[in-house]
């Protein structure tokens, strides 16, 4: 038997490299309940070979010394009155060994899910601490296929039956030293049977299952790719009649991925198969045996007994193990996945937070910034200066530069060169947590919540934890007062998806909210009332400027001008640089 293409040793190295200290020494400890249980199978089995001797010959219950000693020691009245005493022992022996057994299994399985939970939580902290650019070059879909269901198929298709492969190699293994004592000629027989079996399913699944597990995952990404963008964008889809489109599109997705599906079923039936007709085949090759090879056929039924109760255990378990192994092999690519990703007992969030002072301004000097996947640079010898309290616009055409430059006031990206100041000082790695408190966002597509109107606004929040005087507080400095009294359930209305309840209108209005409730001092506005009507617009930002009283640092990206209307400076952007800084007169006369 090959053991490296069963995957048992193998996968036992890919885990164990997967596995952090802690995880490793549980493992092991986890993994002897395998021998145990393995041994306690053995046991079984021992105990079902004597009572079937027994019932076939009841005179044999004399001729054992021990056997006979119970018999006296007891009083039986007759070999029957024995037999059934000696059934009920070895019954409640089994019922004993199977609740350990059970014991045991769940012992393996709350690790083995521990496992996947450990790691999930492990690979969406790791992703949570890459940056903005990283992120955003990950498809979303992806990416909670990765953190949340690759650790899970670890854990549910990898773990579990490894540990199980090994509970089914142990009781291979005592089954056949026991078998051996008995009779060595049951041994050459059984491996007569089983050889084959290995060797053809080897043979004929040695590529295929690993190459369509791969497929599988692709199309399955594929797969929610799809549907989500079709959902997501419902109204473009309506509107241009498209359904029809999405729908075939998605069809030849599923056909590759549910036809994938079924020959990984049929290959996964192919064990069990086999191994019906190997015992048969097994049959036929002992009774050749017992009759035209040893020329006994008074022994065929002892024989027949032991090879019986062999096989009974070893060819389900022959079963298990190849299935398993099936399963591993189809779900072998998480190891690549897993590669991607640092492993250890406790994952630094390498976050140094430092409290950041902000009384002056903010300065840039001399900024390059280029994106890793360009030649050009996105920003260009940037130098501006940004008082406290100040209003500021950000202006210029398409790909001038202005969001580039939000996210890198906002530390989402660093500098490439140049430095980046607050109050005259070099703002470095370890300020970027301090920074964050101090600064609030409101883009075009702001995120909110599947949640109440008031958790959506104490965004990072436990719902236990919100300051609900303080949600009245910027609910009104934000004008939403009107709003929430129309909603059933105040600031407790959950609003849907995306906030699919609200207006556009209002839900810029809950973004400002969430930086007032976290009593930002710099607010970024970046073109997020681009698309809004004139009117609608008009009054967000006059109640954007109506926060100057609160000592707000504004800095406003706009395409529009009118939006800038109150700004005390203007930075007009141009490929990537400041080309040029005015006051709103000047730029609405030029």
């Amino acid at each position: 038997m090959n053991f490296k293409e069963l995957s048992f040793f193998s996968n036992l190295r890919k885990i164990y490299q997967r596995l952090s200290p802690i995880q490793r020494r549980k493992a092991f400890w986890v993994f002897l309940t395998t021998l145990i249980n393995g041994f306690l199978d053995v046991i079984g089995i021992a105990l079902i070979i004597p009572v079937i001797y027994l019932i076939n010959d009841s005179p044999k219950i004399h001729s054992n010394k021990y056997l006979e000693h119970l018999f006296r020691t007891f009083d039986f009245r007759d070999d029957t009155s024995f037999l059934l005493f000696f059934i009920t022992v070895i019954a409640i022996i089994f019922v004993v060994k199977n609740v350990i057994s059970l014991v045991f299994n769940y012992i393996q399985e709350k690790f083995i899910y521990q496992i996947g939970k450990q790691i999930t939580i492990r690979q969406y902290k790791q992703y949570l601490l890459k940056d903005y650019l990283h992120i955003a070059n990950v498809n979303s879909n992806q990416l909670v296929q990765e953190v949340a269901r690759v650790p899970m198929e670890f854990a549910r298709n990898i773990l579990s039956p490894t540990f199980f492969i090994a509970t089914e190699y142990f009781v291979f293994l005592f089954v056949i030293i026991g078998v051996l004592f008995y009779d060595f000629k049951v041994v050459f027989l059984l491996a007569i049977t089983l050889t084959p079996i290995v060797y053809l399913l080897n043979k004929a699944t040695k590529n295929k299952i690993n190459h369509y597990g791969h497929v599988r995952h692709s199309m399955q990404i594929r797969t929610f790719k799809e549907i989500l963008e079709s959902l997501h964008a419902y109204i473009d889809v309506k509107l241009s009649n498209s359904e029809e489109f999405f729908l075939n599109k998605n069809n030849k997705t599923l056909a590759q991925y549910f036809s994938v599906m079924t020959k990984l079923g049929v290959l996964q039936k192919v064990p069990v198969r086999l191994i019906e007709t190997a015992t048969i085949f097994g049959i036929a090759v002992l009774f050749f045996f017992v009759n035209y090879w040893l020329h006994e056929p008074s022994k065929i039924v002892s024989i027949l007994i032991l090879f019986a109760t062999a096989a009974y255990r070893l060819l389900p378990s022959l079963n298990r193990i190849l299935t398993a192994n099936m399963q591993i092999k189809g779900s072998s690519y998480v190891f690549d996945i897993l590669k991607a990703f640092k492993r250890g007992d406790d994952l630094e969030w390498n976050k140094k937070y430092t409290s950041v002072n902000f009384s002056e301004s903010i300065e840039l000097s001399n900024v390059y910034f280029k994106y890793p996947e360009k030649d050009k640079y996105a920003l260009e010898k940037i130098n501006l200066e940004i008082k406290k309290g100040a209003t500021v616009g950000l202006i210029g055409e398409s790909g001038s530069g202005k969001s580039t430059l939000g996210k890198l006031l906002l530390r989402l990206i660093q500098e490439e060169s140049g430095e980046f100041k607050i109050d005259g000082k070099p703002m470095d790695k370890s300020d970027v947590c301090g920074w964050n408190d101090l600064v609030g966002y409101v883009q075009q597509d702001f995120y909110l919540l599947d949640a109440s109107l008031a958790e959506n606004i104490a965004f990072g929040f436990d719902e236990n934890e919100i300051d609900y005087e303080k949600i009245d507080k910027v609910i009104e400095q934000v004008q939403l007062k009107e709003v929430v009294q129309g909603l059933k359930q105040g600031i407790h209305t959950p609003i849907g998806e995306f906030g699919g309840k609200l207006s556009g209108g209002q839900r810029q209005r809950i973004a400002i909210a969430r930086a007032l409730y976290k009593e930002a001092q710099i607010l970024l506005f970046d073109e997020a009332t681009s698309a809004l009507d004139g009117e609608t617009e008009h009054a967000i930002m006059k109640t954007l400027y109506g926060l100057k009283e609160l000592n707000l640092t504004l800095i406003i990206i706009a395409h529009r001008i009118t939006t800038l209307e109150n700004c005390d400076l203007i930075f007009e952007m141009d490929k990537g640089s400041v080309k040029e800084t005015l006051t709103y007169k000047e730029l609405f006369a030029r």
